[in-house]
């Protein structure tokens, strides 16, 4: 559930943190909708408030409203990830509680299309993408179901490359696969970071030109990041003749598989466009003609009546 937002000024915050210091007790009181303070000031991204609270008593970040969300639950589905970030230092352990369905705050982000939510709790705790709800399905099963694929994608790879990028393979005999590893891997990182923040920019992304472009930016990141792997595997089985082969031969009939679909998808884009210049040339011709016909019409007409009203009259 999304609550609603709510205009406030530092005045209301500062009576806010003098009513809890005078009364602590109603941090635990509930609004005729179940709500405590806590989910509120979570809700509607009001961070210094929540600090407050977590610094007085730290249980209230455990707190469930009427629909079981916790603070957490309740800054996910509103997007507000700098509260998400002061209740997970707070308890990290707050990731992983679930409503009464079943739910991570993950589900409840991807559900409610907060994908700057999403990438803060699943670089926070990345088991957390195994948890399923009580229909038995994962944050990335919500996603798809949503057509949010591109996103939780571009998600893990970041997750993935940024990994990769803090534990570099230790084995090399030289720096240059090392250098390799490091690019390979920073691309990924680049390309799939881009697609995250282009994706929650608000731009519109309907476009089937658009979509198109977001995947294709996410295989180019999906290939990097598969290079890199095999550069680390080649690295840490210290050049062993045999790996070396396998790693490079599942490269090489990987690149040739996202060759096959970008081609597939290339040619729809072509046909696809195509069509619709067909279409805008075929409605353009019509025109043309109209125009035409009705140019024709009326120089038939002032030939035929004599032009200016009272001309020669010209015979056809």
């Amino acid at each position: 559930m999304v609550h609603p937002t709510i205009t406030q000024t530092p005045l209301h915050a500062a009576f806010a943190f003098e009513m809890l210091r005078l009364k602590p007790e109603l941090s635990r009181t509930r609004n005729r909708d179940g709500f405590c303070p806590i989910h509120l000031a979570s809700s509607w991204g009001h961070v210094d408030i929540v600090r407050e609270m977590l610094a007085a008593n730290k249980s209230l970040a455990r707190l469930c409203d009427g629909n079981g969300y916790t603070a957490v639950h309740s800054a996910a589905a509103n997007n507000q990830v700098e509260v998400l970030a002061a209740l997970l230092k707070e308890e990290p352990g707050l990731a992983r509680e679930v409503t009464g369905e079943g739910e991570t705050a993950l589900h409840v982000a991807v559900k409610n299309y907060m994908i700057g939510a999403a990438t803060h709790l699943i670089g926070h705790c990345k088991d957390i993408l195994n948890v399923v709800d009580g229909s038995g399905n994962t944050a990335l099963h919500c996603a798809v179901a949503r057509k949010q694929v591109q996103a939780v994608v571009a998600t893990l790879i970041s997750a993935a490359a940024f990994k990769g990028g803090i534990n570099v393979p230790s084995n090399s005999q030289d720096d240059d696969n090392i250098f390799l590893f490091l690019r390979m891997d920073m691309v990924a990182l680049m390309v799939s970071a881009s697609v995250i923040v282009f994706l929650v920019s608000g731009l519109p992304l309907k476009h089937r030109i658009t979509t198109w472009l977001l995947t294709a930016a996410l295989w180019l990141a999906v290939t990097f990041l598969v290079y890199a792997f095999v550069v680390g595997v080649d690295i840490n089985a210290k050049y062993d003749e045999e790996v070396d082969t396998w790693a490079y031969n599942a490269y090489y009939a990987w690149l040739a598989l996202m060759a096959c679909l970008f081609l597939y998808h290339f040619l729809v884009l072509v046909v696809v466009f195509l069509l619709w210049l067909r279409r805008k040339v075929k409605d353009s011709m019509g025109r043309l003609v109209e125009v035409v016909r009705r140019a024709w019409k009326w120089l038939r007409h002032w030939m035929v009546g004599g032009g200016g009203g009272g001309g020669v009259r010209v015979g056809l």
